[in-house]
């Protein structure tokens, strides 16, 4: 009898200790969103200055269902648009924590071309090649797209050299826009102005 008891005890320790494992993994997947979030802004891949952001802070700030930037331009917006804090929030929030600045004021919508120079402006895509509108940079801090060449090259495709702002999520380099992430499904944003080329 002691003998049996004594089996019956490790079986149930033993999915007892399968429970507890799982719970830990279920954690892990299932972890909360976060509410602080690292951008770093870099020049030619060396940091300029970094800032950890409060997705709570840009939504107290902003309003709900707002943005630090005008989405009235997009007319789907209600029904596709993140209504949420997005990474291109966080950038302009990340400007004007370093320069003191107001981030509700800050970005200035700027669909020129070329645009006017000024600390951050914006223009949007509403008819992307994929996915769905968002807004690109014109200018960030100061700087925008600079000392672009167009080479052409034997097969009748063109290289493409430039100075411009990358935009990198958890480390990965992405061509989304940056309103078409949410912030808090990121732990770190980077966004370097940096030389690029390609070939198209």
């Amino acid at each position: 009898m002691k003998l049996k008891m004594g089996n019956r005890m490790k079986k149930m320790m033993g999915v007892l200790l399968a429970a507890v494992m799982m719970m830990s993994m279920s954690m892990s997947v299932f972890a909360a969103p976060n509410d602080t979030v690292e951008v770093v802004i870099q020049l030619y891949g060396k940091e300029a200055y970094t800032q950890t952001v409060s997705v709570s802070e840009i939504q107290n700030e902003a309003g709900t269902d707002e943005h630090y930037y005008d989405t009235s331009y997009y007319s789907d917006y209600d029904e596709e648009g993140i209504k949420v804090p997005t990474v291109a929030d966080a950038l302009i929030k990340t400007y004007a924590m370093t320069y003191n600045q107001d981030a509700l004021t800050i970005a200035n919508y700027d669909p020129s071309y070329p645009p006017t120079e000024q600390p951050v402006s914006y223009g949007w895509d509403l008819q992307p090649v994929e996915g769905n509108p968002g807004i690109y940079f014109q200018y960030y801090d100061g700087l925008t797209t600079a000392n672009e060449t167009y080479e052409p090259n034997p097969d009748g495709t063109t290289t493409y050299t430039g100075d411009t702002w990358v935009l990198s999520v958890d480390g990965e380099e992405t061509s989304l826009y940056a309103s078409n992430i949410e912030l808090s499904s990121v732990d770190q944003i980077v966004f370097d102005y940096t030389e690029v080329s390609f070939i198209f």
